[in-house]
């Protein structure tokens, strides 16, 4: 590999396609760890001792969850000479909650400017209660745009959002809960784009484009826990979704728009909490 970009290619594919999500260390552990010490660089090097002890730990067992991806990653990048960072953050999931942080992905310089990605996201998903974990590799994490990125990705550290308008927490925490086909099909004017989908007298419509093109065959609307009846347009590029039996909008806890993929998984592309 001659350039950065393929060195910090390489190490992401690698990380995303040899370490699995550990769900049992996830449930059994906390991502915030504290360390106390006479001095900061006592601190300093007690963090340093964990850090490389959690590394082998994930090398050997080839399973880690996303702060594990994330240092393996900036040592990996040490050793090839490139600068890199692990991002702590917010990532708009089903377990987000806006006072307790619960995500790990880095930043990375190539050729003189920083860029996103996240190896976990990359490496697959896990199920709502973390007990499964399916592997599929996912390329739409490797150095997605930061004005896409800021949509599932909060970092504590104002600057990695690397935006020249940042965004605040409150903007954060009313976007709806994108999913990885977002990203993957490139999705554009996305209505609603709120948390919460709204359906004044039961009448609901989702729009969107595509700069991927989307077969409407494979869309579906998923409700909890069974799908939804709908019927989708595609106009000028233009995807409108609407609900044809407008009680349903009122049964769902959330609800989800998505593409069938192989096996019961779903890609999804957004989920909106429901009543």
């Amino acid at each position: 590999f001659d350039t950065d970009l393929e060195k910090v290619r390489a190490i992401f594919t690698w990380i995303a396609e040899h370490i699995e999500y550990d769900c049992a260390k996830f449930r059994n552990g906390s991502l915030t760890i504290e360390f106390s010490g006479r001095s900061q660089e006592e601190i300093d090097e007690k963090i340093r001792a964990y850090e490389e002890e959690e590394m082998e730990r994930t090398l050997r067992k080839k399973k880690g969850i996303c702060h594990d991806y994330s240092y393996l990653f900036v040592r990996m990048c040490e050793a090839v000479g490139i600068r890199s960072e692990v991002v702590g953050g917010f990532a708009r999931t089903s377990r987000f909650t806006p006072s307790q942080s619960n995500h790990a992905w880095n930043a990375v310089q190539i050729d003189g400017e920083w860029r996103l990605l996240d190896a976990t996201w990359g490496a697959g998903t896990v199920n709502n209660d973390a007990t499964r974990f399916v592997k599929m590799f996912r390329d739409e994490y490797f150095l997605p745009r930061p004005e896409d990125m800021i949509y599932t990705h909060f970092p504590e550290e104002e600057k990695w959002q690397l935006l020249d308008t940042p965004v605040s927490m409150e903007a954060f925490r009313d976007f709806p809960e994108l999913g990885n086909a977002y990203l993957k099909y490139r999705i554009t004017d996305l209505e609603p784009f709120t948390a919460r989908i709204k359906a004044p007298n039961g009448r609901m419509s989702i729009s969107f484009r595509a700069e991927t093109p989307i077969d409407p065959d494979l869309l579906i609307v998923a409700g909890n826990p069974y799908l939804l009846d709908v019927s989708i347009i595609v106009e000028d590029g233009l995807y409108t979704i609407r609900l044809n039996d407008p009680r349903e909008i009122r049964r769902q806890k959330y609800l989800g728009v998505g593409l069938k993929s192989e096996g019961k998984y779903i890609d999804p592309i957004i989920v909106y909490e429901g009543r």
